[in-house]
């Protein structure tokens, strides 16, 4: 605030003026300042309050404002992208419309592309059986993309299983065959070593159930059986 030194009645009123009015000037200035920057505040500090509210209205599946001033109706919900088992409703269209999600999860079928799924609990899970039916004799492949459980029967000729698809190195990998029959004719098996060096003798009518492992891409494959499965007596 700026002061000054001055002498004479006519000199004096003058100065006094100009001063009085630098000075007020100077406090509306200062006053204005400080009730923008507050506004300002007030301003940021109820955007926040919006964001936060739509933020954990979401999570809870519950409505959250979107807008204070859209006047069309149904605008929100027409320009808002939707994805595959969520549902969007609008609420009090045309004024402060409100957009409530619901969302369905695990109802199709889902392909995690190899990446690791950590620390989950499965309850009422099963596996899809790949039916193979009568070989017929020749090469037969079982690819682990279409299952790894697999019904097969040996017929007419000799049968060579062969096994596509293992899992990089470093992940265990598995195929578990019900094979009716497999006695009957020779069957050639992908596995390179069994327990004690032993490979099994099938059954000639009956089911036996083979388990093909490896943890190196299918490199090295270990085989495992129990034969000719028959009804406790």
């Amino acid at each position: 605030m700026a002061q000054t030194t001055w002498t004479g009645s006519d000199q004096a009123k003058g100065v006094l003026l100009d001063d009085v009015q630098d000075n007020d000037t100077e406090l509306y200035a200062t006053k204005t300042e400080v009730e923008n920057a507050r506004n300002g505040e007030a301003s940021l500090l109820a955007k926040q309050e919006v964001q936060d509210t739509a933020i954990l209205a979401a999570q809870g599946g519950t409505s959250s404002l979107i807008s204070a001033t859209d006047t069309t109706n149904g605008f929100l919900l027409a320009k808002l992208p939707k994805g595959a088992n969520i549902t969007v409703t609008q609420g009090n269209t045309g004024g402060n419309e409100t957009l409530t999600f619901s969302f369905e999860l695990l109802d199709a079928n889902i392909n995690a592309a190899d990446y690791e799924i950590k620390r989950a609990k499965f309850k009422d899970v099963s596996e899809v059986v790949s039916i193979l039916g009568d070989l017929a004799g020749g090469t037969d492949d079982i690819d682990l993309e279409a299952g790894n459980v697999v019904s097969a029967t040996v017929s007419t000729a000799t049968q060579t299983i062969t096994i596509s698809n293992w899992p990089t190195s470093g992940n265990f990998g598995a195929a578990l065959i019900y094979l009716t029959n497999g006695g009957s004719q020779q069957v050639n098996h992908p596995a390179d070593r069994w327990p004690q060096g032993k490979a099994p003798v099938l059954t000639a009518s009956g089911v036996d159930v083979l388990l093909y492992t490896s943890i190196d891409g299918g490199a090295t494959v270990d085989g495992y059986y129990r034969l000719d499965l028959k009804a406790a007596v």
